[in-house]
């Protein structure tokens, strides 16, 4: 079925480039199906916003610790919480962080130690998120 899926999906894109519209195949971007599909409110502007996606340990506190972690300069410009009922919870943060303050957001990366994906630079971000 995995081959037929592919198949039909190939055709169905196919399909609509040839009635003259623009499609971008999402089906394989983590971004997009967990979190960027459920956000509404339209495009951002936000200066030096940084996009990430992390994987919050499904705990008591676990949100607080993220948030005591982070540096009072910081702002949260977005913020999406997806749990599945498993270990683990996604989530989507956009953090403002000037250039030249860099380092100390990658010390708060480190000090929460949740693992993490930077999507700053992703496709859908891109498309759909900012203005």
């Amino acid at each position: 079925p995995a081959a037929q899926r592919a198949d039909e999906l190939e055709s169905l894109l196919e399909r609509i480039v040839a009635y003259g519209m623009s499609v971008t195949d999402l089906s394989g971007d983590e971004l997009a199906k967990s979190h960027i599909r459920y956000l509404v409110g339209g495009r951002s502007d936000v200066a030096n916003e940084r996009l990430y996606m992390f994987s919050f340990p499904e705990r008591p506190a676990a949100l607080e610790r993220f948030l005591m972690a982070l540096r009072p300069k910081f702002n949260i410009s977005l913020f999406h919480y997806r749990n599945y009922g498993g270990d683990v919870a996604k989530v989507l943060a956009g953090i403002i962080c000037a250039q030249d303050e860099t380092h100390e957001l990658s010390c708060f990366l480190d000090e929460v130690g949740y693992p993490f994906v930077e999507c700053t630079n992703a496709h859908v971000f891109g498309k759909f998120l900012r203005a």
